[in-house]
């Protein structure tokens, strides 16, 4: 298990560098048999939901272009990730 604080502050922030605080989950198996191994893992990262109130977006913080919904206290951006992995080797 990990925890890792965004460098990106809120006034910065937007869709192409979407940070937030993260925490991750891992755990993995394996099992050999004879000249045989196999692994499994697993990992899922669980963003920090985080709140965009700027227009820094390929706006030139023009009001106008602003590609916010406009929605009060900003757009709201959730991420999850997860990612499974399998290693097999074998040992002559």
């Amino acid at each position: 298990m990990a925890l890792d604080e965004t460098p990106i502050p809120s006034s910065t922030l937007n869709p192409a560098i979407p940070g937030a605080d993260i925490l991750t989950l891992n755990g993995g198996v394996g099992y050999t048999w004879e000249s045989l191994s196999v692994d499994l893992g697993y990992m899922a990262i669980f963003y920090k939901t985080r709140r965009v109130t700027n227009n820094s977006l390929e706006t030139g913080n023009n009001p106008a272009a602003l590609p916010f919904s406009g929605v009060p206290g900003g757009d709201k951006y959730e991420t999850f990730q997860n990612f499974v992995s399998m290693h097999l080797r074998y040992r002559f």
